[in-house]
């Protein structure tokens, strides 16, 4: 986390500019925030990010109902906190480990992370899992879209059972840190923190992005899968 960190905080803009039109964020998470997360929102309804990054899912949520007033996002970076609050004055940011942090207990009723748990060995993973249990809501909301295992393995399944941290080249080109775990590491973490498992999804490529964008497509069909999208529910 703190070879991430120290990444992130050295390419906040240029991965904030990137990230607003990589593939991953057209083409598979904001489809699968509008489809699963919009509908939940009201106006009343407390969310938090982990790891929120510059502030642009939140941007998306908060200009489809959400009220910034009522939301809180996390991160390591203060490079992209301090970017993230540019976009959202009215709300709230904390600079901090997901896997650590001290966050209210039973306080929200949506904990959406993008792209982020990856990040997290074992431990981590536990830890965070944990968290979200103690600061949702009874019957509040844990969704997790994430670097689908094999996409982190590089597509290789003879070492897929091997935990362990893997370079992984990002679409805009920044190597970062990510740590290898199974399918079954993520669901075993949620349940022994006590979740019940709502829903599960490995995401397939769309057929959109082959009729745009045919060499992007094959790319990540090599990766086997690219995708994995979990929600818990407390």
């Amino acid at each position: 986390m703190n070879s991430a960190r120290e990444r992130y905080n050295d390419h906040a803009r240029e991965y904030d500019q990137l990230s607003r039109t990589a593939i991953p964020w057209i083409y598979f998470d904001r489809p699968n925030i509008e489809s699963r997360i919009l509908p939940l929102l009201s106006n009343d309804k407390k969310l938090v990010e982990f790891g929120c990054g510059a502030g642009k899912v939140l941007e998306y949520l908060v200009a489809n109902g959400l009220n910034d007033k009522e939301t809180l996002g996390i991160d390591i970076s203060k490079e992209l906190l301090d970017l993230a609050r540019e976009v959202l004055p009215n709300t709230n940011f904390i600079e901090g480990d997901i896997a650590t942090i001290d966050l209210p207990t039973s306080e929200f009723d949506i904990i959406l992370s993008v792209r982020v748990f990856e990040y997290l060995d074992l431990e981590g993973l536990r830890s965070a899992m944990q968290n979200a249990h103690n600061a949702l809501k009874n019957d509040g909301v844990l969704h997790l879209i994430i670097g689908h295992p094999l996409r982190v393995n590089d597509g290789d399944i003879r070492t897929y059972l091997e935990r362990g941290v893997r370079e992984v080249a990002l679409p805009w080109g920044l190597k970062v840190p990510l740590y290898h775990k199974t399918i079954s590491d993520y669901v075993a973490a949620g349940l022994s923190s006590g979740f019940t498992l709502s829903y599960i999804e490995e995401t397939s490529l769309p057929g959109i992005l082959k009729e745009e964008n045919p060499e992007k497509f094959d790319n990540y069909e090599s990766y086997g899968a690219v995708s994995l999208v979990l929600t818990f529910r407390k």
